[in-house]
């Protein structure tokens, strides 16, 4: 089987990688030395890893219930705001704003 690699851009970094299929953002960010803030360590008790997904959701997991649940907790909602510790990487071109989302 040959898989189409998945390209990530983080943005406000401007930085574009391949990233791995299964592999979350947040790890895809870490490995391509991309600081994205995450108290929890990728558990999903918290939201500080909050990301906009600007294109490719669908080259994305779709959210599953302890994500939304935790983004719902924390009123940070909408279909392009995900946590970079869940959402795991398909296929695709994704372009990712790692800006910090405490606002939402």
């Amino acid at each position: 089987m040959n898989e189409v690699p998945a390209t990530v851009a983080f943005l406000p970094a401007s930085v574009t990688v391949t990233g791995v299929r299964g592999e979350s953002l947040l790890d895809c960010a870490i490995a391509n030395n991309i600081a994205i803030e995450s108290e929890c360590g990728g558990s999903c008790a918290c939201t500080t890893c909050c990301v906009r997904i600007l294109a490719g959701g669908p080259g994305l997991s779709a959210p599953e219930a302890p994500e939304i649940d935790r983004l719902e907790l924390e009123l940070k909602q909408g279909v392009d705001i995900r946590l970079a510790c869940q959402a795991l990487i398909v296929a695709g071109e994704i372009t990712v704003d790692i800006a910090p989302f405490n606002n939402l």
